[in-house]
């Protein structure tokens, strides 16, 4: 039986600033620690609730962010991009039961919460699904849910909780810390965090057949606005985009893994050099 993590760095315990999360700030080293302490509460909760290898996407940033030394012998990790899955490369694996959204954070059209994005936060400035504005836990949890799987546990801010249980419903959570603006937060030790962590993926994979995967029926319009108009005008010279405005162009994937690859290409497009 195999577990699956989805780790991100804004929801750790401890973060509170978009700063934290890029190599080279104040306190990145500190926080790439919490962010692996408290994946490796997770795989420790899962392997104490029957799982026998747990697979984890470093999902955050470039990619590179878990201490890999620290980890469990029944441990794989995912790590660097590009990937066809983005945050969610992996659980297609055969045997994953369950999925874990840890560190997450809300998404960039929301008002409250920390660290506000969706996918880069320096390209783009929402996402829309059939008109509905979608976070980085819509997007996995497709990916997931295309595969059967259902994302079990979610952990992050205050905020996160009450949008991944919005989106998800009934399943377990862990709130890190709360948010006071999108730059600050009143946190809980990472020691409190990591036991929380691994309590709640122990009781998330006992509740494993409760769940549902999460299901969205395709083709979806998939809009995508920018924060400046240059690359929606070079997609839209593409026969899969239509431009809605300056800024927004739609596309019509059939799958989520479709969605997932749009987003990775342009991705890892506007950051090349």
């Amino acid at each position: 039986m195999k577990l699956y993590i989805s780790a991100d760095i804004e929801g750790v315990g401890g973060i509170a600033h978009f700063d934290s999360g890029t190599a080279g700030n104040f306190d990145y080293g500190e926080a790439r620690l919490w962010m692996t302490n408290e994946v490796v509460a997770a795989c420790e909760g899962a392997h104490e609730a029957g799982c026998d290898e747990v697979i984890v996407s470093d999902s955050h940033y470039n990619g590179r962010n878990i201490l890999v030394d620290r980890l469990p012998s029944f441990v794989r990790l995912v790590r660097c991009w590009p990937r066809p899955l983005l945050m969610m490369e992996g659980v297609q694996e055969e045997g994953v039961v369950g999925a874990v959204f840890l560190g997450y954070h809300v998404g960039a059209a929301s008002a409250e919460g920390l660290c506000p994005h969706t996918v880069n936060g320096g390209v783009f400035s929402d996402m829309r699904v059939n008109g509905q504005s979608v976070s980085e836990t819509h997007i996995s949890a497709l990916a997931a849910g295309e595969l059967g799987v259902p994302v079990l546990l979610a952990t992050g801010d205050d905020a996160y909780v009450r949008h991944a249980t919005a989106v998800l419903g009934d399943i377990e959570t862990v709130q890190t810390k709360v948010a006071i603006s999108h730059t600050a937060a009143t946190t809980l030790p990472p020691e409190q965090c990591c036991e929380l962590i691994r309590k709640a993926t122990i009781k998330a994979v006992a509740r494993r057949s409760e769940i549902a995967p999460y299901l969205s029926p395709w083709p979806v319009d998939f809009d995508i606005a920018f924060k400046g108009n240059r690359i929606a005008e070079l997609l839209a010279m593409l026969p899969q985009f239509e431009r809605l405005n300056g800024y927004t162009v739609r596309a019509r994937p059939t799958s989520a893994r479709e969605l997932s690859r749009i987003l990775d290409f342009i991705t890892q497009m506007v950051s090349l050099k």
